[in-house]
């Protein structure tokens, strides 16, 4: 052990010694690790010892360093609309919102449901007999800014009609270059906290799909979530499969949680978006989802974080999310996961680095709002 730590020291040694014209213009090592490929001035030897390091987790205790703060969004102060009621802005460091009430005036008479299909997408697993969400894996060609996907195709025609039709949301705007955080809280693990401690360093907005045993759970963390300007989301009270439910169930699922929380906060914003447990869905279930005047909020990137006794290392979980981020995505990130709650101000830094804005979810409102008044 002795030897190691000797040559461990050494390479720090070295390190130091060859990123002396970085240190000379008030640059930090730490930055250097967040960013090899955007260093300046720094050899290639400094740049893989310190990459090299990382990879092995050779930083005290594995914790990957965090970039210095950058600024949230600018000239935001003023409302953006997308002229149905949905509006938000950014004022004195805090997002604000407004959401309309749902109209449920339609859920007296479901026949119109009862007659939908309740038959999973044609482009899901056959083995699948929950109806799980999955999405296309993409990539973006650098020189045209296409997204090229993994599998040569996205979900099929149907599929995209069907979410589209009945208000759903699977990307954002993909002629932008902007994403979106989202965080599946079905119960707390001691890490919520801290995510919001970064996204409220960095000026993020994040959206929470929070259930009913969360709510019982941690009712602070929830009136923090409304405090601090995030948007929270509906992820059922008792986060069942809604799509292989009855209509009843799912109406009760739905509206239990949003009594929940009315209960604690009787001042919050209506919960617009509901994200189905596991992404079961069909298009019986969009139907429905659309009656309650709730936007089902599927996703476009996750990776396996959700087992808090199997969590990725630092390095290889952070190349994975740089690895996901596309025009529009919507990201998924489970709020149980040590490992996302260490690297997500890393994962930030990197993605405005990339030349990204991240918005609120509730901008794919505005920007749907928009498209439609151009087109």
């Amino acid at each position: 052990m002795k030897h190691k730590n000797t040559f461990f020291a050494s390479l720090r040694r070295l390190a130091a010694l060859l990123l002396v014209p970085l240190q000379l213009a008030s640059c930090t090592i730490e930055t250097i690790v967040a960013e090899p490929s955007k260093t300046v001035g720094v050899s290639r030897a400094a740049e893989k010892i310190l990459a090299d390091a990382e990879r092995n987790e050779i930083l005290p205790d594995g914790v990957i360093p965090v970039a210095d703060e950058q600024p949230p969004l600018e000239g935001k102060d003023e409302p953006v609309s997308s002229g149905s009621g949905v509006s938000w802005s950014y004022e004195n460091k805090k997002y604000t919102y407004t959401f309309p009430q749902p109209d449920r005036s339609t859920l007296s008479d479901l026949s119109d449901v009862n007659n939908t299909s309740r038959a999973f997408f044609d482009d899901i697993n056959p083995s699948d007999t929950g109806g799980t969400w999955y999405f296309a894996p993409t990539s973006v060609d650098p020189a045209t800014g296409e997204i090229i996907f993994t599998w040569g195709k996205d979900r099929s025609e149907s599929t995209l009609a069907a979410i589209a039709n009945y208000g759903g949301i699977y990307r954002g705007d993909t002629s932008r270059k902007v994403c979106y955080l989202t965080f599946d809280c079905g119960y707390e693990n001691g890490y919520t906290g801290k995510i919001m401690d970064t996204l409220k360093e960095k000026g993020v907005s994040g959206t929470f799909f929070i259930t009913g045993d969360y709510v019982e759970q941690a009712p602070e963390l929830i009136g923090r979530m409304i405090d601090e300007g995030h948007i929270l989301g509906n992820h059922t009270v008792n986060h069942i499969n809604m799509a292989l439910t009855d209509a009843q169930t799912f109406i009760n699922e739905i509206t239990g949680l949003e009594d929940m929380v009315k209960k604690l906060y009787p001042d919050s914003q209506p919960i617009r978006y509901y994200r189905p447990p596991e992404g079961a869905t069909s298009e019986w279930a969009l139907k429905l989802a659309d009656k309650l005047g709730v936007r089902t909020t599927l996703w476009s990137y996750t990776y396996k974080d959700y087992d808090p006794n199997n969590q990725l290392d630092h390095y290889t979980a952070l190349e994975n999310l740089k690895g996901g981020l596309h025009p529009g995505c919507v990201y998924l990130l489970h709020a149980v996961s040590s490992t996302n709650a260490a690297v997500l101000g890393q994962l930030i830094d990197w993605i405005r680095g990339q030349g990204y804005e991240i918005l609120p979810l509730c901008d794919i409102d505005i920007s749907e709002a928009q498209a439609q008044n151009n087109g």
